[in-house]
């Protein structure tokens, strides 16, 4: 039996997911945004995977694309944002003018939160040209949007079969299965993504997600190193550096921060991340500098005078952590919590203080 795929589209835009307006037209250029030009995902990090909570109900109806499409055919035909060549007649059957209209009306549609009216624009595209890529691209964009990741799945699985090496088809496809937590599903699509766009960032951090979830530290570090290294500004740098400390590498994780912190100088959570893998990595003089100058930044933040106050601690200058925890109660909105543990300090320092008396 035929499944009929639930076609409910919201406008709000979903942060880092492949949603572009781009498309073929019918001369073989690419109208819109490349993946390559697209801003990184901000400030969601990308995708982690987790195979063993992946919704299993999540999976790809391969009979229901296997209906609506024949198999996939290993002749290139658009190649999306690389702009090769249009297909060969009757390969793709391009919609046309009228088609692109109508693809354009059903996003402003579901953009305005006209639900209805955008899955109606969208079947009428369909049956006008039931085998355009550009319709199915259009879907699973929309689906994407809408957080609907099977469905969107599905459509960009239709796109490939009707052009095989669309870039975006490609992506999109491969970001859904990642969503689903389907890494090893989307492993071959980020290959296949890597061949035909080598070096682009976004491919890149489809693929750091893909080796995170099979387990792959290395490699997905290696993946965010690159990412890093073609990227400016610290954003990409922090992502490095946060990978490299939940792997435990502090001392990495202390120079991707640096590195960030340089781009961004006047970001203290910068500083509160560089001075907490500096200390981890056992350079307590080097932290203890560090973090002093983001309570100078940002002397109502908290974060910064805890980590500074752990610091000291793990020093043994316990006077020091005092006075840290005491700046901070009066500067920021210190927590019960952080009032216990001044007075637990206090405590401490004035115990270690009559040892030291009656030693003498």
């Amino acid at each position: 039996m035929r499944r009929h795929i639930p076609m409910i589209v919201v406008g709000a835009a979903l942060s880092g997911a492949c949603v572009d307006t781009g498309r073929p037209s019918s001369e073989g250029a690419w109208i819109g945004t490349p993946i390559s030009e697209r801003p990184a995902p901000r400030p969601v990090p990308p995708v982690e995977v987790d195979p063993e909570t992946a919704d299993e109900a999540g999976d790809i109806d391969d009979e229901a694309v296997a209906e609506a499409d024949e198999p996939p055919r290993p002749t290139p035909m658009y190649l999306g944002p690389s702009g090769l060549p249009p297909p060969a007649p009757g390969e793709a059957e391009a919609g046309g003018p009228e088609v692109r209209a109508l693809l354009e009306e059903a996003r402003a549609l579901a953009a305005a939160g006209k639900l209805d009216d955008a899955v109606a624009t969208l079947r009428r595209a369909s049956t006008r040209a039931p085998k355009d890529p550009a319709v199915a691209l259009a879907e699973g964009q929309i689906f994407q949007r809408a957080g609907r990741y099977t469905d969107a799945a599905m459509a960009f699985r239709r796109a490939r079969n009707r052009a095989p090496d669309d870039a975006e088809a490609l992506y999109g496809e491969a970001f859904a299965l990642l969503k689903l937590g389907r890494g090893g599903q989307a492993k071959p699509l980020v290959e296949a993504l890597g061949r035909l766009r080598p070096g682009d960032v976004q491919v890149e951090r489809l693929r750091a997600a893909v080796l995170a979830g099979g387990g792959d530290v290395d490699g997905m570090l290696a993946a965010r190193a690159r990412i890093a290294e073609k990227e400016e500004g610290a954003a990409a740098r922090r992502e490095l550096g946060d990978a490299l400390a939940r792997a435990g590498r502090h001392a990495e994780a202390a120079e991707a921060f640096r590195k960030a912190a340089a781009a961004a100088p006047d970001d203290a959570r910068l500083r509160v991340r560089l001075g907490t893998s500096l200390g981890l990595a056992g350079d307590l003089d080097g932290a203890e500098t560090v973090l002093e100058s983001s309570t100078r930044l940002a002397p109502k933040d908290a974060t910064g005078w805890r980590a500074l106050a752990r610091i000291r601690e793990k020093r043994g200058d316990l006077a020091g952590a005092e006075q840290a925890l005491a700046s901070m109660l009066d500067e920021a909105a210190g927590s019960p919590a952080d009032a216990a543990r001044l007075k637990h300090l206090r405590e401490a320092r004035a115990a270690r203080e009559a040892r030291e008396a009656g030693k003498e």
